[in-house]
C-alpha cells in the first residue's frame, strides 16, 4: 500500500515516514539505507562522524540504492562546515536536513544545490505550560 501525502511527494518517499537522525545510532549507512530502501527516508547523522567516514557512509547508501535519503548536519558541530562541503561536493542530493539555524550564505549555496530543505526542531519550550495542558 502506498500514502500519498504532501510530504511523501515532496520528499519522492513512499511513506510519510522520516527517521530520526540519531547520533551514533544513524552515524552510518546502514539504518539510512535500510529506511530508504523500505519506502521511508533514511538519513545519515553528519555529527559524530570524521569527514571520511561520512563520505564513505554517503558513496555506499548511494551505491546500493536509487531512493532519497538525507544527511543531517548539526551546524553547532566545530565541523559543521567541513560536513557541508561534503555533502555539497560533488553529489547532488535532493533532500538533506539541519538541526540549526542556517547562516544566509550557506542557505543560498544549498538552495543552488537541493531541493528539499527540512529543518530539525529537537525540543520545544513550553512557557505557558505543559504541551498536555497546551491541548485542552
Amino acid at each position: 500500500m502506498n500514502f500519498s501525502t504532501r510530504i511523501t511527494e515532496l520528499l519522492g518517499i513512499r511513506y510519510p515516514i522520516l527517521q530520526a537522525g540519531m547520533s551514533w545510532a544513524s552515524s552510518h549507512a546502514e539504518l539510512a539505507l535500510v529506511v530508504s530502501q523500505a519506502g521511508a527516508l533514511g538519513v545519515i547523522a553528519a555529527g559524530p562522524m570524521y569527514p571520511d567516514a561520512l563520505r564513505d557512509a554517503i558513496r555506499a547508501v548511494k551505491a546500493r540504492t536509487d531512493r532519497p535519503f538525507a544527511v543531517n548536519v548539526p551546524l553547532y558541530n566545530p565541523r559543521a562546515a567541513t560536513f557541508l562541503d561534503i555533502v555539497v561536493q560533488g553529489w547532488h542530493y535532493t533532500r538533506r536536513s539541519f538541526s540549526a539555524p542556517i547562516p544566509a550564505k550557506t542557505l543560498v549555496t544549498l538552495a543552488n544545490r537541493f531541493a528539499v530543505d527540512v529543518h530539525v526542531t529537537t525540543n520545544c519550550y513550553f512557557p505557558s505550560g505543559t504541551p498536555k495542558q497546551l491541548m485542552q
